[in-house]
């Protein structure tokens, strides 16, 4: 689905990703892993088009898009998510999503008869809302929902955009293991209905239990990639970021 090839830049005299070259899969879920700083988002700003790539291309479903501005790439399929949510704290959850489904509308993508329907948005607005769980917090204040719930709402958004490759970002930074199993269960459900997702993701009994095949950054560079299993038996991984007191 997705082709990035040699692919690098820099930051002044900072090589954040040099000469990356790795594939997403139809249909997979691929985990990204590697320390801070290994250059994970900025990967994921690339792909998304906020930053340009000094080399490199990235294809998408056989297009070049290695210049292409963000709102091209999002009408080709490709949404995603932040490591801190980006809502309108004072609306609430189901007004996040209005102003979402609206704007995408009226990009031009969907039917303009939609636009003007607005019982057909809202009940749009409503099933992602079901989707991830938050159809009863649908009147809440978003500053009203736990940071678990406000992540929720961020994928619905992302989802808005109706992506064939969602890229999540940190997805469950700073929540429990019950609100991180939820995040879970939604990207498995995802899989099934055949959206393709990319996760950057620390909490490694997560990353393992849901990804297809994983990649590994570290220092702007791909160490390693392979199946969850392959990855935390090789040795540069073990070294470089899991630690030898890593049990499987």
């Amino acid at each position: 689905m997705l082709k990035v090839e040699g692919v690098g830049i820099r930051f002044g005299g900072l090589i954040a990703l040099n000469n990356v070259t790795f594939e997403i899969r139809k249909g997979e879920v691929l985990g990204i892993i590697g320390p801070n700083g290994a250059g994970k988002t900025t990967l994921f700003n690339v792909i998304s088009g906020l930053y340009k790539p000094d080399e490199g291309v990235i294809i998408f479903e056989g297009k070049n898009i290695t210049t292409m501005p963000p709102h091209k790439i999002v009408r080709l399929g490709i949404s995603r998510t932040f490591q801190t949510v980006s809502l309108y704290f004072n609306l609430p959850a189901i007004g996040n999503l209005l102003i979402t489904l609206t704007a995408w509308y009226r990009s031009g993508v969907l039917s303009a008869l939609r636009e003007e329907n607005g019982d057909e948005t809202f009940k749009e607005a409503m099933e992602l809302l079901n989707f991830v769980g938050l159809d009863e917090k649908a009147f809440t204040p978003v500053k009203n929902l736990p940071q678990e719930a406000q992540r929720r709402l961020s994928i619905a958004i992302a989802l808005a955009t109706k992506p064939k490759l969602l890229l999540l970002d940190e997805p469950t930074a700073g929540l429990n293991l019950e609100e991180t199993d939820r995040i879970l269960e939604i990207i498995r459900t995802l899989k099934e209905r055949g959206v393709t997702v990319a996760i950057i993701e620390h909490k490694m009994r997560f990353i393992m239990g849901v990804s297809d095949r994983i990649v590994v950054l570290d220092s702007g560079e791909i160490i390693a990639e392979g199946s969850p299993k392959e990855i935390v038996e090789n040795e540069r991984v073990i070294k470089a970021y899991l630690g030898e007191s890593y049990v499987v």
